[in-house]
């Protein structure tokens, strides 16, 4: 199996300034990818990212949004940064052509699978995207790049059905409202439950409506759940409906923000906990689709524990042994009792299109 990086030094030149979305993320990723001579191994092969035309952003987003981020972009010139929308989305000079770039690299991870170039693909892309929906730029994330991604899949021949699974720290609200009323993508989030962390979305509630209704499937994991917790929803919960679905392509993505270690977290993954989380969805792939699985970056912010995460995931996908192992401890008795309960009710409200 050889497994796609999908980068380009390009990515460095969104300048966000004193900001936790920073070029060092895919700084040390990078360096790490090299140390470890990945690239020289037959597992791994480095791609060269495609620009996303205007046009193929206007697949998912409104032209009204589209020009503000290159209006803002342009106010940035001579080192201006400007913020774009609620102001937590930093943009410089660089940062609409780099946005452009991360919806191609997401896009190259697709084409590079069909194409026979690689079995799998992790777009080591920035600025994030799943935070932006069809109107909005917000979280960090200019254009979604991972919507695009899904609906370029679609456009393929024989890709009819994608489904999506986002493992970031917060819920991927962005790519739910783009998708919230189709049934051709299925859209799976766990993250931190929304009570206690950005947007404050993405609860047991919220499964779709119309025809849609049903394909989104939401995990709000309580502060300090840990890789045990996940690894019983995944069986009970993720893996039954993934497999019923039957999609002909699985996207991801990868937020490695829940890592116990992230400035940001409440959640308590481990490095392993990330690489089989990834390997529990490859493995619906080689069911499903030809093992056809295309990831991209999204959040994390410690940034040697990313580029860590980033690794061991890589690993997964080649289907090679983790790299990073750290001591896991087990979720209390108290946090363990409370997800049996949350899947129950995942269980009552999803029951109607799926069987546990």
């Amino acid at each position: 199996m050889v497994t796609g990086i999908i980068y380009d030094d390009r990515y460095l030149q969104h300048k966000t300034g004193h900001h936790v979305e920073s070029p060092d993320r895919l700084i040390a990723t990078m360096n790490l990818i090299k140390e470890m001579n990945l690239l020289e191994s037959s597992d791994f092969t480095l791609l060269e990212p495609k620009m996303a035309t205007v046009d193929e952003i206007k697949w998912v987003h409104d032209e009204d949004m589209i020009e503000k981020a290159r209006l803002t972009s342009l106010k940035a010139k001579g080192g201006k940064l400007q913020c774009l929308d609620l102001g937590d989305t930093v943009l410089s000079e660089e940062s609409f052509d780099v946005s452009l770039l991360a919806a191609g690299g997401a896009i190259t991870a697709v084409d590079a699978i069909l194409e026979g170039k690689v079995d799998s693909a992790f777009a080591l892309v920035r600025p994030p995207g799943h935070h932006a929906n069809q109107f909005r730029s917000s979280g960090f994330c200019v254009f979604n790049n991972m919507a695009i991604m899904a609906e370029y899949a679609l456009l393929q021949e024989n890709i009819n059905r994608v489904a999506i699974f986002d493992i970031d720290l917060h819920h991927g609200n962005g790519t739910s409202d783009i998708f919230y009323d189709r049934d051709d993508v299925l859209f799976f989030s766990s993250h931190q439950d929304g009570r206690s962390q950005y947007p404050g979305s993405g609860f047991p509630d919220e499964i779709g409506e119309g025809k849609g209704e049903g394909y989104t499937v939401n995990v709000p994991l309580a502060p300090g759940a840990k890789d045990d917790v996940v690894q019983e929803i995944f069986s009970q919960i993720i893996k039954p409906v993934f497999l019923q679905y039957d999609p002909d392509f699985i996207l991801g993505s990868i937020g490695c923000d829940a890592h116990h270690g992230d400035p940001l977290s409440g959640l308590a993954f481990s490095f392993q906990g990330y690489g089989n989380y990834v390997k529990g969805f490859k493995e619906i792939a080689d069911k499903c689709c030809n093992g056809r699985v295309a990831l991209t970056l999204e959040g994390g912010y410690r940034v040697d524990n990313v580029a860590k995460i980033v690794v061991n995931i890589l690993h997964a996908l080649a289907g090679k042994e983790l790299p990073f192992v750290e001591d896991a401890t087990a979720s209390g008795d108290n946090l363990k009792a409370y997800h049996r309960k949350l899947m129950k009710t995942l269980k009552k409200n999803l029951g109607k299109l799926w069987t546990f």
